[in-house]
Parts: C-alpha cells; structure tokens; sequence
C-alpha cells in the first residue's frame, strides 16, 4: 500500500521481463525517445534495497523500443531502468 504517492513524469513503460536459465531480459519503451546509452540496469536482491547498476547489462534498440540483457544467477532479483 502507498500513501501519498504522486507520480511526476513517466519517462518509459515496461512491456515484458523474461528469464530462460541465468538470462533476463527487460523489454521497455520511452515515451520521449531517447539513445540505449541512456539508460541503466539496476538490481537488487531484496526490497527494499541497495539498488546498484548491473555493470554486465547491455541495451540495446529494438524495433518497439529497448531491451536490457543481463545474467541473473540468483533465485531471486529485482530489476529496475533507469535513465
């Protein structure tokens, strides 16, 4: 539950995330255009937590938008995008 919870700017949208084996994959999209290098994978492994930019990430363009990839050999990790 959130309480006084206000949302500014929605800079991207989150479409999928996907796991085969130790790989993941972040599908998103920017509402205002942007280069892959803009962003950032980060990850954590409990919430709340530390969140730190996953160093092995890669993004890339796709044709809907952008696709981080990066390993996860964890049971359990949280991901977010940041720009």
């Amino acid at each position: 539950m959130f309480d006084n919870l206000r949302v500014v700017r929605l800079e991207f949208d989150i479409k999928n995330v996907s796991r085969s084996g130790d790989q993941v994959t972040v599908d998103f999209v920017s509402t205002y255009g942007a280069l892959p290098s803009e962003f950032k994978l980060q990850t954590t492994t409990m919430l709340p937590g530390n969140w730190a930019i996953d160093p092995s990430a890669v993004i890339t363009q796709t044709a809907e938008g952008f696709r981080a990839t990066t390993t996860a050999t964890e049971s359990v990790k949280y991901f977010r995008i940041v720009r």
